[in-house]
């Protein structure tokens, strides 16, 4: 920058459009009616000309900048060197003397309520442009300049109380410093933690709040932990969790594109930072699932829920096992002792939280600390899981229990043990089986042991109990009424409780049959069979009566059900399913297959009479 002209001896023109920029109005920045438009342009053409240097107009501009009864000229005074340093097309060429000079120039100004905006678009352009001689600079301290950047703007700028568009530009400052200077500003300690909270506190403009999240959230995942001090900590946390719940809904001529899930996402990963917050923030969520005080419930419940567990995926199994003991307690007591609108989302929690916990325990091995922690949980669930429907605390519980089988196999096989007892008795203990009512719960269990290729979890053991125990169950249940032969009633899609019932017995033996080997499916596989096709008749006559009954109902397996009834889709998936998974069972679907779909095999057979009429839904189902 050496050689150009003194600042008395500035080019006229470009004086004249340093002036015109400085007295111009105030009006939308950039927009075609400001003037200073015009005249920056005018002031950029002559740096690339080298008919001025940036130090003169600095020098030019001194008297605006230090007139204390003009904020209007100081506020443009500073933005026009900002700009200039920012433009391109100024093509600027400063040695390490002029950088360091202009980094005191602006870190001087930020105590001027007036310059901030420039000031620190003007640090912006020199940390970005000249990032080169920036990183050999240090202050007489031997600090990086970087860091006396930080510490300038946390001591001289108080954030909140600037305007949106400011205060998006001290975060831009900030975030970079985070992102490309963090080795350079972690010497500050415990003053970058606090200044971070500083600039992020008390805002509300989306644009911010996005980045005051992610500015939260580098500064637990990327600087030392002495950087954030057990008091920033805290502040940190209040911070955040005042936006919580986020409510925020884009107005409908939105320029921004920026949602209520862009928030809560950033939100989220800001409160999962670190394992430090852990003990401050999992308490506060779980209260928010119970204790609703701000927005709508069910919304409130769902958010605190979907965060803790998204929390405890990002601290890790350590820190969730440490905690999981209050999350046990607050699911049992909403979803099973209280009512809750999100038992599904406590229950998906659950999941999600005991995936977490168990993530380092390998497929085998049961770790020491889940009979202190988890078994208890598990074997209270049981047993209200077993007092059936006339308990309001059965059902929510069998559902938490098919969320922990399905999270770890250690899990699955604590929760078979405990529910085998009374789920699955064996045949000659109990001749119906599984209980009509714990049906679904039987087939989530049996899902939860589901392995990619058609395996699963349960060895030919439990297999078999489970195999007897639901074909027990199938034959027990009877068109219009329940496994007891009580009149069913309605469910609100419009099925009779039969219907259901047969639907979900039909999708338990058919997933076993699947799983299971061809031995062991084989008299499971009869029934579905028979219920299917009725010829040629099974040997076992009450066999043969139970699927006539069946077959003689209106619903759900007569002539007027419809492929898209529930039942008749599991009683087709099932045979299908198994006959694709076990060719022995293949063959044995195969001349009832024959003798419905080819009515010249039957006289071919020596029939008697003609078989009977197919229903329209095995119609449907057979091939052109």
């Amino acid at each position: 920058m050496a050689g150009g002209a003194s600042a008395g001896n500035l080019d006229p023109k470009v004086k004249e459009a340093i002036d015109r920029y400085v007295k111009a109005e105030s009006l939308v920045p950039g927009s075609p009616e400001d003037p200073r438009v015009a005249a920056r342009a005018e002031v950029v053409s002559g740096l690339q000309s080298g008919k001025v240097q940036l130090l003169d107009i600095v020098l030019h501009l001194e008297t605006f900048l230090n007139d204390s009864g003009n904020p209007q000229g100081r506020r443009h005074a500073i933005h026009l060197l900002a700009e200039c340093l920012e433009d391109p097309n100024s093509q600027l060429r400063l040695n390490f003397k002029h950088v360091e000079t202009l980094v005191h120039f602006f870190c001087a100004k930020l105590c001027d309520w007036q310059c901030v905006e420039g000031a620190v678009k003007g640090l912006i352009a020199l940390l970005q442009q000249h990032a080169a001689q920036m990183r050999m600079l240090k202050e007489d301290d031997g600090a990086p300049s970087a860091a006396h950047i930080a510490r300038s703007l946390f001591k001289g700028v108080h954030t909140p109380s600037h305007t949106q568009q400011v205060r998006k530009a001290v975060l831009d400052l900030v975030k970079l410093l985070l992102d490309d200077w963090s080795a350079e500003v972690a010497g500050l300690g415990s003053v970058l933690g606090d200044g971070v909270v500083g600039v992020i506190e008390e805002e509300r403009d989306p644009r911010n709040l996005l980045l005051s999240f992610s500015l939260a959230r580098t500064l637990l995942e990327s600087c030392a932990p002495e950087c954030a001090s057990d008091d920033c900590l805290t502040s940190l946390f209040e911070s955040l969790t005042s936006y919580f719940p986020i409510t925020f809904t884009p107005p409908k001529d939105d320029k921004y594109g920026i949602t209520g899930d862009d928030l809560r996402v950033a939100l989220t990963a800001a409160l999962g930072s670190s394992p430090r917050l852990a003990k401050l923030v999992v308490p506060f969520l779980l209260d928010s699932s119970k204790d609703i005080t701000v927005g709508t419930e069910e919304a409130t419940i769902r958010d605190a829920l979907d965060t803790v567990a998204s929390c405890f995926e990002r601290y890790g199994p350590l820190v969730t096992r440490e905690h999981l003991g209050d999350l046990l307690r607050t699911t049992r007591d909403q979803v099973v002792r209280t009512s809750t609108p999100c038992t599904k989302e406590f229950v998906i929690a659950l999941r999600r939280s005991l995936v977490v916990a168990l993530g380092d325990i390998p497929a085998g091995l049961t770790p020491h600390w889940l009979s202190r922690t988890v078994e208890p949980f598990l074997k209270t669930l049981a047993d209200d899981a077993s007092l059936g429907e006339a308990s309001l605390a059965s059902s929510g519980s069998r559902l938490l229990l098919i969320a922990a089988a399905e999270a770890h196999p250690a899990l699955l096989q604590r929760v078979w043990a405990l529910v085998t007892p009374w789920l699955l008795p064996s045949a000659d203990a109990a001749p119906a089986g599984c209980p009509s009512g714990a049906l679904p719960f039987a087939l989530g269990i049996v899902r939860a042991a589901e392995l990619p290729g058609g395996k699963t979890r349960l060895v030919p053991r439990q297999l078999k109990l489970a195999l007897a125990a639901s074909s027990a169950a199938l034959r027990a249940l009877r068109p219009g009424g329940d496994a007891n032969g009580e009149e069913s009633g309605k469910h609100d899609d419009g099925e009779t409780s039969s219907t259901a019932g047969l639907a979900v017995a039909l999708r338990l033996v058919g997933l076993l049959c699947q799983v299971a080997n061809e031995d062991l499916s084989k008299d499971a596989f009869a029934i579905v069979r028979t219920l299917l096709l009725p010829e040629p008749a099974p040997s076992d006559a009450a066999l043969a009566a139970w699927a006539a009954e069946w077959s003689a109902a209106q619903a759900p397996l007569g002539e007027a059900a419809s492929p898209e009834d529930s039942a008749i889709e599991a009683l087709l998936s099932a045979a299908s399913a198994v006959a694709a998974r076990h060719p022995s069972r293949a063959a044995d679907l195969a001349p009832g297959l024959l003798l419905v779909a080819v009515p010249a095999v039957a006289a071919s057979a020596g029939a008697a009479t003609a078989p009977p009429p197919r229903p329209q839904w095995l119609e449907a189902a057979l091939p052109k």
